[in-house]
């Protein structure tokens, strides 16, 4: 019996990371980025607020979390820190109240 779990875990963790990659959104080419679209700046912002607009968006605000004009990588890799330091930020915060 053990000597197939190693095999087998090793297969369903393939299986899961090709289901993840499989799910992964992708630009549509019918939309028209006009030329003011949102850079990398916009995006760290965006992904500092990230938690407070999700919050907005669940409670029937007309609100998306992520700009769908933007430039690309720019904004993606603005939105990464802006929500990596959002979350440190927030977990730090937390941590400060309930620790008290």
């Amino acid at each position: 019996m053990k000597r197939w779990l190693a095999p087998l875990s090793s297969l369903f963790a393939i299986g899961l990371l090709v289901a993840l990659f499989a799910c992964m959104p992708n630009q549509n080419p019918n939309s028209i980025v006009p030329p003011d679209s949102a850079g990398f700046m916009m995006g760290f912002w965006h992904g500092c607020i990230a938690w407070i607009t999700f919050v907005l968006s669940l409670l029937g605000a007309n609100i998306n979390i992520y700009e769908v004009h933007n430039t690309g990588t720019g904004y993606n890799f603005g939105f990464l820190i802006g929500i990596t330091l959002g979350i440190t930020g927030l977990i730090t915060l937390l941590g400060k109240i309930f620790s008290d």
